[in-house]
């Protein structure tokens, strides 16, 4: 089970935040509210990521304002080969890989957004089930770009951080039951810092999703 779900580009974002809401089939995306409550953003920055039952936040290490999100399934963990391999890519602290736990229910949708806008949302339906969720994100490579018919030639300009592209990658793994979050690489830091213990919010971010 390898197959790729989309790869969409969220533009003009605010924040250096993506995230990943499951939200019930039928619910309106538009009603998301993102930055509730205080501790939220908080965690977001300190950790690299938020966990909810319902939510996730993820922390992009760059305020490019535009992302290009792969999202895919696939019947194991793979760590990125780039960043797998670079390790000037991770010295200086350009690369993340966090490893969370998700859960589907028969009635859920995931929903991928920038901002609290969410003008610009992506949403799909995967099996029911306990799976590993893999964020990645780095910056592309010179050869991905000009590789990639969907990039423009402002993309390359390294020197405008108005005009540079982040990649994030995230990767649903079906897993039997629920793991153990855990941080691979953290902005360029291997593994957890200063052993600090991860904190994951054993509740829903948005519980009145009947509304």
């Amino acid at each position: 089970m390898n197959e790729v779900i989309a790869e969409i580009r969220i533009n003009n974002v605010s924040t250096s935040i993506i995230h990943v809401s499951k939200l019930p089939i039928g619910y309106k995306s538009s009603q998301v509210r993102v930055g509730e409550p205080e501790e939220y953003s908080e965690l977001v920055l300190d950790q690299g990521f938020a966990w909810y039952q319902d939510f996730i936040a993820f922390d992009m290490f760059s305020d490019y304002l535009s992302y290009w999100i792969k999202i895919e399934i696939k019947d194991r963990l793979e760590i990125d080969p780039v960043i797998a391999n670079d390790k000037e890519l991770r010295r200086d602290g350009l690369a993340s890989v966090i490893l969370l736990p998700f859960q589907i229910t028969s009635e859920e949708q995931v929903c991928v957004f920038g901002d609290d806008d969410v003008s610009v949302t992506f949403s799909f339906t995967l099996p029911a089930g306990h799976y590993q969720l893999l964020f990645q994100n780095r910056d592309f490579t010179r050869e991905e770009i000009e590789a990639e018919s969907n990039f423009e030639c402002e993309d390359m300009d390294y020197d405008d951080w108005k005009n540079q592209l982040e990649l994030c990658l995230l990767t649903f793994i079906p897993t039997q039951e629920p793991i153990e979050p855990k941080i691979f690489i953290d902005r360029g830091w291997a593994g957890t810092k200063d052993s600090t213990p991860l904190i994951l919010y054993d509740q829903k971010l948005y519980p009145n999703t009947d509304d």
